[in-house]
């Protein structure tokens, strides 16, 4: 269409027909971009948690791969000591000391004393001593 041959009613007419188009086209851009965008904040919230579980994982195989990064037998041997004396202060019962081993297992974010970071040993013995402090004071 050549506007010289269009009146200029027929010209705002041709105008208003192609804003249109391109509004069509715009909204259609916009759905698409959206969709995308979605399916990009699942993939990437997707890919932090497989992240966050690799860095888990990542940290365990270190601990157990590097033994100078967890305590030593001596200091398993004293833990589980302290560990005792904590649930025979508690009432000496199995559940006893499944509840000081969970409690153990929760503050320090491990699954087995054995892999107690051996920074964090003195913290792990100073808890259970105030755990133990405690609970003899309640018995008075």
């Amino acid at each position: 269409m050549h506007s010289t041959n269009l009146t200029p009613a027929e010209q705002i007419l041709a105008q208003a027909e192609a804003l249109v188009t391109l509004a069509r086209q715009l909204v259609e851009y916009e759905r698409s971009f959206n969709t995308m965008a979605d399916y990009m904040r699942g993939f990437v919230k997707g890919t932090r948690q497989q992240i966050g579980q690799h860095e888990q994982r990542l940290s365990a195989l270190e601990l157990r791969l590097d033994p100078a990064n967890i305590i030593t037998e001596e200091q398993a041997a004293q833990l589980t000591l302290a560990v005792r004396n904590v649930a025979y202060a508690m009432g000496g019962t199995g559940s006893d000391y499944g509840k000081v081993y969970g409690e153990l297992y929760r503050r320090f974010s491990i699954t087995t004393y054995h892999n107690l970071p051996r920074i964090r040993f003195d913290e792990a013995m100073a808890w259970l001593a105030q755990r133990f402090t405690d609970l003899e004071n309640q018995k008075q």
